[in-house]
């Protein structure tokens, strides 16, 4: 049995109203409801403070390391030899002994030298006697002037004889040009020797040298006409001793060669370093110098090594880094030029200053003058 409903007229009148009061408040509270919303999204944007890691340029090079094997030397090393020939009279030194500047080394027979010596002053005191004479006789009008000017040049003569002579006597005393140890003894006692033979070698080590090999394809990257001094503060060279287990040491670059070796196409370079005196150093142990060499941008411009995290690219492949403002800790971007890429960093150059703090994280996200924080981990 079908049935049928049928709805109060009332009814129909009820619902279209109810459905547009409904309508109405809705249309009243949804702007207020988005509004709403809206400022809980928008709120934190106005106030967030991204949190970055933040790094500081602590060098103002990009360098890289480099070892070269090297052997100690003697700071200042001399052969010395007696400058006249004779026999040795005595030898005053062993290997070993400790000399101060202007001590006894060793003396030669002095007999003939004395001789010589004796036999060239009264030729010479005859010389100004017959000089003396001659101008007394010219002055009274009874000798020549030509007799004058002769006798004066037998005088300067004899006088060259007499300083000869002197000088070859003084150096049959061999003495220390300087302060250090006899490292070599040569000769024996009352033993003939020739000028100019080796007798001792003295070492003077305060100092030390050690003499290392740059290879041409390293030394054209180095920067032209500097000097030593200058080289030294850009290259801040070291000394390890394998002895003392790679304990080291700083250096000064006191000698840099401009001609490469013929066979090895290499440039000597002279390091000088001074250890403390309570180490027992000595020439010819084993080392190896430490260079840090510089690298600079084209013209000349310092270049720096920052993670590669603080540098990005925009869509026309420019680098540019956020700098940092310390006291307000807001964002500024600084157009760089980039460099090589070496272990996770990378050298950039443009208007920066050792000091300057730059974003390392979440580069992309900062814009300008974004106020950032130190990222806790």
């Amino acid at each position: 049995m079908k049935r049928t409903f049928k709805i109060p007229p009332a009814a129909t009148q009820v619902l279209p109203t109810s459905l547009k009061a409904l309508a109405t408040l809705s249309a009243i509270l949804a702007p207020a409801l988005f509004t709403a919303c809206g400022d809980k999204e928008t709120a934190p944007e106005k106030n967030y403070v991204r949190p970055v890691k933040v790094v500081e340029i602590d060098s103002s090079t990009m360098e890289r390391i480099y070892e070269f094997p090297g052997q100690i030397q003697a700071g200042q090393q001399l052969d010395l030899a007696f400058e006249v020939p004779g026999k040795l009279t005595t030898i005053n030194v062993k290997e070993g002994d400790f000399l101060k500047k202007g001590e006894l080394v060793a003396t030669l027979d002095t007999r003939d030298y004395q001789s010589t010596l004796n036999s060239a002053k009264a030729t010479l005191e005859e010389a100004k006697l017959e000089r003396d004479r001659n101008q007394r006789l010219f002055d009274q009008q009874a000798g020549s002037k030509e007799a004058v000017e002769k006798s004066i040049r037998t005088v300067q003569t004899a006088q060259a004889s007499y300083e000869k002579a002197k000088k070859a006597f003084e150096d049959t005393s061999l003495k220390a040009p300087f302060s250090g140890v006899v490292a070599k003894v040569f000769v024996d006692d009352f033993q003939n020797v020739s000028a100019n033979q080796d007798i001792v070698v003295m070492q003077d080590t305060t100092t030390f040298e050690a003499v290392i090999d740059i290879p041409e394809t390293l030394w054209v990257l180095a920067k032209p006409g500097l000097s030593n001094e200058k080289r030294t503060k850009r290259s801040r060279p070291e000394i390890r001793l394998t002895a003392l287990r790679g304990a080291s040491f700083p250096a000064k670059i006191s000698e840099t060669s401009m001609l490469a070796d013929p066979k090895t196409r290499t440039f000597q370079v002279t390091l000088t370093f001074s250890p403390p005196a309570d180490l027992n150093i000595s020439p010819g142990m084993t080392a190896a110098a430490v260079i840090h060499w510089a690298g600079e941008a084209p013209g000349g411009a310092a270049m720096f090594t920052v993670p590669v995290g603080a540098v990005g690219f925009d869509d026309a492949g420019k680098a540019y880094i956020w700098k940092i403002d310390g006291e307000k800790m807001t964002a500024g971007r600084v157009e760089v030029q980039a460099g090589e890429v070496t272990d996770g960093s990378i050298g950039i150059s443009g208007e920066l200053t050792v000091g300057d703090m730059l974003a390392a994280s979440g580069i992309a996200q900062i814009r300008e003058g974004m106020v950032l924080k130190r990222w806790q981990p």
